[in-house]
């Protein structure tokens, strides 16, 4: 069921980044390439992470990942989400 959703969020996601304005769209390759960089890095860091300490650690980080982004959407200015919401891109 899951993979219903899934699997067509990519194909969304391009398409929506491919149509937001031409300057995106030509750099749309840099991103993906940076993005597959960055993912290549996080998997191999955390496959040694996991290898040394178990599986248990992998789910702890998810818990240090959310408690840094609830710090930092904290501490943003107030208005800040609100101006994200006004945002044209919606």
């Amino acid at each position: 069921m899951v993979l219903l959703y899934w699997e067509p969020q990519q194909s969304v996601l391009d398409s929506w980044i491919l149509e937001t304005s031409v300057h995106t769209a030509h750099n749309y390759g840099f991103m993906r390439a940076w993005g597959s960089i960055g993912f290549a890095i996080i998997v191999t860091v955390f496959g040694q992470v996991i290898d040394k300490f178990g599986w248990r650690v992998h789910f702890l980080s998810y818990g240090v990942i959310i408690f840094i982004v609830v710090i930092d959407f904290i501490d943003r200015k107030p208005d800040g989400l609100a101006l994200w919401m006004n945002a044209d891109i919606f």
